[in-house]
């Protein structure tokens, strides 16, 4: 694991963890899914405690629908579940690559050297409606 080497060679830096919604909601059908991403939360919050002494930042990024990537085949030709995620959408667009690209580079850089820890949801205002 990259933390270990980093203690191990005294390197200060950040760890970013991709971990997504899913888990913090559950799907039907998605048990495995759903679980492995909540496990990533928990793996991130306690990489956190741990490697902070060590001069090491570790925080989350959790996507919701992102355009471009491999989400089951045929999901975007389903108008139906499209328009359902839009509706819910605050900002009614899917994100982008670049949209998590452009939030890694931040996490990556100094300007983030006070966040410890965090999982950072970037799925438009999605969860916003979703949850009470």
């Amino acid at each position: 694991m990259v933390a270990r080497r980093m203690v191990s060679n005294n390197i200060k830096g950040k760890i970013i963890i991709i971990t997504s919604i899913n888990g913090f909601q559950a799907e039907k059908k998605r048990v495995s899914y759903d679980s492995s991403k909540g496990g990533l939360i928990a793996l991130t919050q306690t990489m956190a405690v741990e490697l902070a002494e060590y001069g090491i930042n570790v925080n989350a990024i959790a996507p919701g629908v992102v355009s471009g990537t491999n989400i089951d085949e045929g999901f975007f030709d389903d108008k139906d579940i499209v328009n359902k995620i839009l509706t819910k959408t605050p900002l009614h667009r899917f994100g982008s690559v670049e949209d998590c690209a452009n939030l890694a580079v931040f996490l990556a850089s100094d300007k983030s050297d006070f966040i410890q820890g965090e999982v950072i949801v970037l799925d438009g205002g999605l969860t916003i409606l979703q949850f009470p």
